[in-house]
């Protein structure tokens, strides 16, 4: 009852078992109770019948098997021993044993989670069912399709032979609506080969590709990219980074420690000890973001990181070294290209500068060669990469191993496409830096220099000033974006599978608008859009900011943001000397906030034009 239908049976000889046990005759037997042979008999009847069914071979096999990864200790010793290579999930031995229990040329049908098809723990799975078996049909079904359990299901047809004929296959993927929606879609794509989800394929191609995932959609030209491009790790060197077993304890936002406690310029482990660093900044990937941010966090790296490695010695006695958890330390704080683990809202990747930690999630790519490292990052930040990783693994989270076995051709357009990267993160970095939550932010846009030619005496021409700046920078990126798509769209040949235009809502930077009813449906759903209003916001965020001294309208950046108060670099604009700012909606005051934000515009923007800035404002 334990063990079930696997359980793995020599071949019985029923006949003789049965000769034996109805042989036995009940006279002159002591009886206790219901202890008699007559139920021994119909007991090992009933053995001999289970038996028969676990070693007789079918026609065949259907079944929806179980999703179990986490067994009793019996169970997990009977399939370490019997199913060693199937052992991480039921629903895995259940694939494997059911198709054994077929005659050849019988078939085995099923319903289980698609992971088997992707991901490498699978993979000694899915290459027994490529050399030996024939796929005859699959439907992968949309991710959260099936109702009844949130996980992602495919159904799926075996053949107990090998076979050179093609396996036919439905791609559902792309129809959201649950099983009716389905349904519907799946007896047109019978109906209609050419609906634009129906596949053919051949499964001697999965095996061309990296850990042979059933990518049955996967063109000519991408197999032949994986046949003549490098693997990705053979160029440069993917790494997984360091999981601090306690976040909450080590980790902070960088804007909740004293800023002087964060040391950004480490270039090694052994610099840090030099520098006896307490905090530094930490990779952890974050929102999507292409090309340059997400710099959000510090970890707490005091003495070389004793603390976390003492930490995970505690938490995990049985570990002779923190190396397991606190791992590829001699790639801590170089320069790399980094993504994030989970891909829900798509692919991305950027480039960051050296002096962080980088997470487990927040993994990172690293090269000795700059050109390269931005080579790729051209490359990667292309559609071309969303699209291959959903071959090589479709679910939520994007490893190390999927970066790895990623098909890198290198273009004799090498120099344009390092030359419009490098502009990509200049154009990417100074939108980041435009927001207090950059700690490279030096001033509010409105009063930024570098984003008009001179800082108008009105806020409206200021905006509209920074508005322009910003819009056009968008659209700069965006072109920028698609030259790059173009280029490499026509080096792997995919100009029937791709386009090169890019959707508004997919430009990672700001974006301004007057109203949200200006706000198109293309860019929707778009995270960096900003509007009118917004900027205002920011702009009194700003001032607020001033009042307390963490900025100041004499110094660029972080004026005070702890440790010891420099009266000196507060001159034009002086700061709440008791530290505390009234906030009244009745009784005004001559420094409540009101007033100490009229001293603001007044002193930023002159007194001719006070009125006229405070209507805009408001």
């Amino acid at each position: 009852t334990e063990i079930g239908s696997i359980l793995r049976l020599e071949k019985v000889d029923k006949d003789l078992i049965l000769e034996f046990v109805n042989d036995c005759p009940p006279e002159g037997q002591f009886v206790m109770g219901e202890v008699n042979i007559e139920k021994t008999q119909e007991q090992l009847r009933n053995i001999v019948q289970v038996a028969v069914l676990l070693t007789q071979k079918y026609d065949v096999m259907v079944t929806n098997p179980p999703y179990l990864n986490k067994f009793a200790p019996k169970l997990k010793k009977y399939i370490w021993d019997n199913y060693k290579d199937y052992k991480r999930d039921m629903f895995s031995v259940f694939i494997y044993h059911n198709i054994e229990l077929c005659k050849p040329n019988g078939y085995s049908a099923y319903m289980s989670p698609f992971v088997w098809m992707f991901i490498k723990t699978y993979e000694d799975l899915r290459k027994h069912i490529i050399k030996t078996k024939h796929i005859s049909s699959l439907i992968q079904m949309e991710y959260s399709a099936f109702e009844e359990a949130t996980v992602p299901i495919c159904t799926f047809v075996l053949q107990n032979m090998r076979s050179e004929e093609k396996g036919n296959y439905i791609k559902l993927s792309d129809f959201r609506g649950g099983m009716e929606v389905q349904r519907v879609k799946t007896l047109e794509a019978l109906q209609d080969s050419k609906c634009g989800y129906y596949y053919e394929s051949n499964q001697d191609n999965f095996e061309k590709l990296p850990g042979s995932p059933v990518a049955y959609w996967a063109s000519k030209n991408i197999i032949e990219a994986f046949e003549k491009g490098k693997q990705m790790n053979s160029i440069i060197e993917p790494r997984q980074g360091l999981a601090t077993t306690d976040n909450n304890k080590f980790i902070r936002l960088w804007y909740e420690v004293d800023h002087i406690k964060i040391t950004f310029n480490v270039t090694s482990t052994d610099d840090s000890v030099k520098k006896k660093v307490k905090w530094v900044p930490y990779n952890k990937g974050g929102a999507k973001r292409q090309w340059y941010g997400n710099y959000d966090y510090v970890v707490d790296w005091s003495n070389n990181g004793e603390i976390i490695k003492e930490n995970v010695l505690k938490k995990y006695p049985y570990l002779k070294t923190p190396d397991f958890v606190v791992k590829n330390t001699d790639y801590y704080f170089k320069e790399a290209i980094t993504w994030g683990l989970i891909t829900t809202a798509g692919f991305s990747i950027r480039y960051r500068k050296p002096g962080s930690i980088h997470d487990v999630s927040g993994m990172s790519a690293f090269s000795k060669n700059y050109d390269i490292l931005i080579y790729i990052l051209g490359l990667m930040s292309t559609p071309i990469a969303d699209y291959i990783f959903k071959m090589l693994n479709p679910t939520i989270n994007l490893q190390v191993g999927d970066f790895n076995n990623f098909p890198v051709i290198v273009s004799n357009n090498k120099n344009t496409v390092i030359e419009l990267a490098q502009k990509n993160i200049s154009i990417s970095e100074k939108d980041w830096d435009s927001f207090e939550t950059s700690w490279d932010f030096l001033t509010h846009p409105l009063l930024d220099i570098s984003k008009q030619e001179k800082i108008p005496c009105t806020i409206e021409q200021s905006y509209s000033n920074c508005k322009n700046y910003y819009n056009t920078s968008f659209n700069k990126l965006k072109s920028n974006e698609e030259e790059l798509n173009r280029i490499f769209i026509e080096i792997y040949g995919l100009e029937d599978e791709l386009t090169p235009e890019v959707s508004d809502k997919d430009i990672t930077i700001t974006k301004v608008f007057d109203t949200k009813d200006e706000i198109y449906d293309d860019i929707k759903g778009n995270q960096y859009i900003l509007t009118k209003e917004d900027v205002m916001k920011s702009l009194i965020s700003y001032a607020v900011g001033c009042m307390f001294g963490r900025y100041s309208l004499d110094v660029e950046g972080l004026a005070y943001a702890g440790g010891e108060w420099d009266d000196s670099k507060y001159s034009t604009f002086k700061p709440s000397k008791d530290n505390i700012i009234l906030i009244s909606d009745e009784e005004y005051f001559e420094d409540d906030i009101v007033n100490r934000f009229v001293d603001f515009v007044r002193t930023t923007y002159g007194k001719d034009t006070l009125e006229e800035n405070l209507k805009f404002i408001a």
